[in-house]
């Protein structure tokens, strides 16, 4: 039982260091302009979102990278937005908006702050304020990225645990998995488990521990773990199962009931491994471990 992939109704909607605009600030994607950064440290009211009355430019996925561009080529496009302006989609004060080169859903975006932050252990308590705002620019950007492909389905957010590359990114990506770079299962767990945080666990965890705790080899575990839909509880076996899934009404329904008042879905926890399941019995799971962001 199948149903078109785009039918899913459309609803309307860093640094720690203050930004200075620099004499030969560069015109990037969004209207904004490439800033230059000072030494001293942000100042609270420093965090309001400065792309409200903005527009979001049109999405124009670039072309995939004919070889590896290595493991720094988020914290060059950080630092630099400017030099690759086909890979950036939205730049304000604090954080650029990129392209993921991969994508892995119809559409994918990565939020990077500006500031220099290579890796989760690097964060402190004073990050909390900038992962707060990488959040609500997520939010900001969830609708207009709807607007902008009718049908959409709507979008869920999240640092991974142990990401793959330096600097640290926000992924943003819609819940259709539609995409010839899905090719692996680990690209479905890393998406479809608490592999994927939620930016407010991390900034509430910085606010009572100052740093993000993060078990490695737990984490990296379950990188080993049967694949399980964390709306249906569905198993499945292999891509070729996960693509059928995310096709099937049994999916789509899934999304439609998460996504009810919102633009963002989390999940939290994982799934036990298990291929007899009734419709009951998956509702109460949605019911018990979804958790819904704010309207954006």
């Amino acid at each position: 039982d199948h149903r078109d992939l785009h039918s899913f109704p459309t609803r309307r909607s860093s640094d720690l260091l203050p930004i200075q605009s620099s004499s030969a600030a560069m015109r990037l994607p969004g209207g904004s302009t490439e800033p230059a950064a000072t030494g001293a440290a942000a100042a609270s009211d420093d965090w309001e979102p400065d792309w409200q009355g903005r527009e979001l430019p049109p999405f124009v996925q670039p072309a995939r990278p004919t070889r590896s561009e290595g493991g720094d080529a988020l914290e060059k496009l950080a630092a630099n937005p400017g030099a690759a302006p086909d890979r950036v989609l939205f730049t304000t004060k604090h954080c650029v908006v990129a392209y993921d080169v991969y994508p892995k859903a119809r559409v994918h975006v990565l939020v990077l702050p500006r500031a220099p932050i290579a890796k989760p252990h690097e964060l402190i308590a004073e990050h909390a304020p900038l992962l707060r705002h990488m959040l609500q620019l997520a939010e900001w950007l969830a609708p207009r990225l709807r607007d902008q492909h009718p049908g959409l389905s709507p979008l869920r957010c999240g640092f991974h645990a142990v990401p793959s590359l330096r600097q640290l990114h926000l992924h943003l990506i819609s819940l259709d998995f539609e995409s010839a770079e899905l090719k692996r299962p680990r690209h479905w767990i890393i998406f479809n488990t608490d592999y994927l945080v939620a930016p407010l666990h991390w900034a509430e965890m910085l606010e009572q521990h100052g740093r993000v705790l993060v078990d490695r080899a737990a984490e990296e575990g379950k990188l080993k773990m049967p694949m399980v839909c964390p709306l249906t509880g569905t198993a499945l076996d292999d891509m070729e199962a996960v693509r059928k899934h995310v096709r099937s009404s049994t999916y789509q329904d899934a999304v439609s009931e998460a996504a009810t008042g919102t633009h963002l879905v989390f999940t939290r926890g994982t799934f036990p491994h298990t291929t007899t399941a009734t419709a009951a019995e998956d509702r109460a799971r949605r019911r018990g471990r979804l958790q819904h962001s704010y309207m954006s």
